[in-house]
Order: C-alpha cells, then sequence, then structure tokens
C-alpha cells in the first residue's frame, strides 16, 4: 500500500511541476520581470540589486551606438544568439552579465 501511495504522490507532484511550467511559459516578458523584481525584494529588503530588463539591454546597446553585430563580436557570439538574448528568449546569466557590463558601461550606472 505504500508503494502505491508514493506512487500516486510522484504523479501529483509531476503533473504540479508541468502545469507550472505550462503558466511560467505563458506570461509575457513585462509579467515576468514583475515577478523577477517582487521575488529579489523579497528576498533582499530594500537593498534589492536593480534587475536588468531587456528595455535596459538595448537602451545601453543603442546609446553605445552599437548594433547587435557588434556586441555580439565583442562576446564571441552570432548575432542571432544576441538577438535571441535581447528579446527575451536565452536567459541572462551571471556571466555573461559581467560581459556584457564590461562591453556596454552604461548598464552598470543605471
Amino acid at each position: 500500500m505504500a508503494s502505491m501511495s508514493a506512487a500516486k504522490n510522484k504523479r501529483q507532484t509531476r503533473a504540479a511541476a508541468a502545469g507550472g511550467l505550462a503558466r511560467a511559459r505563458a506570461l509575457n516578458p513585462a509579467a515576468r520581470a514583475e515577478i523577477a523584481r517582487a521575488a529579489a525584494a523579497a528576498r533582499w529588503g530594500k537593498k534589492a540589486p536593480r534587475l536588468w530588463t531587456l528595455a535596459d539591454l538595448r537602451a545601453a546597446r543603442q546609446g553605445a551606438g552599437m548594433s547587435q553585430r557588434e556586441v555580439a563580436s565583442r562576446l564571441g557570439w552570432t548575432r542571432s544568439s544576441y538577438a535571441t538574448l535581447e528579446q527575451g528568449r536565452y536567459p541572462l546569466i551571471a556571466g555573461n552579465r559581467s560581459r556584457l557590463a564590461a562591453i556596454l558601461p552604461a548598464l552598470t550606472r543605471r
């Protein structure tokens, strides 16, 4: 009986996880950014670090007078890879954040 119950719990957990993933995919980038800001504020309180948005990334690139191709070449990426990041279809991980900050100093002043 215990194994039957464990199997049922496992199925329920998988179903709940799949539902959460579907809800997350359904959110637009602005809603995801708002959720990220709220999570950072809950974790860090008043000392929450400012999160970059896709608009920040695009504005910093355009303010520096650079094209997507120029930024991508400095990162060692293709233009389409950088465009994917700028459009929010690729996560902005810590390593990429530091490399982008070195290329686009306006991001560190925000």
